[in-house]
């Protein structure tokens, strides 16, 4: 089944689909959007499109399956979140949260784990909007 994870009643729809014969015992969040650009240039609508399949996913992920007997709930977070990075003002601030989710989650006794990944590779640039390839740092 597919759908917007971002969408919290979409992701109530697929998560109500999982057989209970093969129930769920893991989360894996790995989204990532980007839309580079000073803090002065960043309107709601950018920072939606960073912040939604983020910030708001990985929201949606942990309210629904909080009471889940999960064995893990695996958030990739990225180096902005802690180095920053020029222009990447939404960026980072959808990194931290994930950072926070895990803590969150942690101090709660829930599994978490947030990865702060890195680039790739150091030469390019990825235009803004795309998804950002990672591998750990």
């Amino acid at each position: 089944m597919a759908g917007d994870v971002a969408d919290r009643d979409a992701l109530a729809g697929i998560l109500a689909a999982v057989p209970a014969a093969h129930p769920l015992t893991g989360i894996v969040h790995t989204a990532g959007v980007v839309d580079d650009g000073v803090i002065e240039s960043i309107t709601a609508d950018r920072l939606d499109t960073v912040l939604r399949p983020k910030v708001d996913a990985a929201w949606h992920l942990h309210e629904l399956t909080r009471d889940l007997p999960l064995a893990a709930f695996v958030l990739f977070s990225a180096g902005a979140g802690i180095f920053g990075g020029p222009g990447q003002g939404n960026y980072a601030a959808a990194n931290t949260f994930l950072d926070a989710l895990a803590h969150l989650r942690r101090q709660a006794g829930l599994p978490a784990q947030s990865l702060a990944w890195g680039m790739w590779a150091e030469e390019g640039a990825w235009p803004a909007g795309s998804a950002r390839p990672t591998v750990p740092a």
